[in-house]
């Protein structure tokens, strides 16, 4: 089983990565769990008690706890190095910042 994450504070965005990811696994014959969490806050509560993912989607600006500072929080505090993160918006800007940050990396 292949465990999911989705984390964003609208939940039409959350919606729509969960239909995605549900259609994508049934058209491959794939055993998916997918949680979905309205706050960083929830979701890192919902971690800390010893539950795992191997994906996660983290929405990048929520009101309280973004999804940034739930990331860095999986990898610092919680030592989690083996979940993959994707973070997603629905507000534009963010694919240039990360371009100019792989461009600048090489």
């Amino acid at each position: 089983m292949f465990r999911i994450g989705i984390c964003d504070d609208e939940y039409t965005i959350s919606s729509q990565v969960e239909n995605i990811l549900l259609k994508y696994a049934k058209l491959n014959y794939l055993e998916i769990d997918i949680e979905v969490f309205s706050s960083g806050e929830e979701m890192c509560k919902f971690i800390e008690e010893e539950h795992v993912f191997d994906l996660i989607y983290l929405d990048i600006e929520m009101k309280l706890m973004s999804g940034i500072e739930v990331g860095k929080k999986i990898r610092r505090t919680l030592q989690d190095h083996k979940t993959d993160i994707v973070y997603i918006s629905g507000k534009d800007g963010y694919e240039i910042l990360f371009i100019l940050k792989v461009m600048i990396k090489k």
